[in-house]
């Protein structure tokens, strides 16, 4: 799927947050200000959060499943390469080495 139908198809999905917002201008004494009020009923909030929910947790599991792919890949190719190690400790050093960076750089994450 290209950027262009997945940026569609987000679109769609939130088509009707518009629908719901309502402007309302406020006249003060010094300032003239418009407020955007949105008013949602609780099965409207609960379809924002399942999409909001879907639209992080796919991509996220997508990009999980490549990562394990990508590992097992690495680490078949390594033991055809060198079969003096097994498969499963090739798989083993890919995963530990794969952990030993997402850890390295969690601090760097987080600060």
């Amino acid at each position: 799927m290209d950027y262009a139908t997945y940026f569609f198809l987000t679109l769609i999905t939130y088509l009707h947050i518009p629908l719901h917002r309502h402007l309302i201008d406020d006249i003060g004494t010094d300032e003239q200000r418009s407020w955007c009020l949105t008013r949602c009923s609780t099965s409207m909030n609960i379809f924002n959060s399942f999409i909001t929910l879907t639209h992080f947790f796919i991509p996220f599991s997508i990009h999980l499943l490549s990562i394990e792919f990508i590992i097992v890949l690495v680490a078949h190719s390594r033991f055809t390469l060198r079969p003096r190690l097994t498969f499963k400790q090739h798989l083993e050093l890919h995963l530990i080495a794969s952990c030993a960076l997402v850890f390295s750089a969690l601090p760097r994450l987080i600060i």
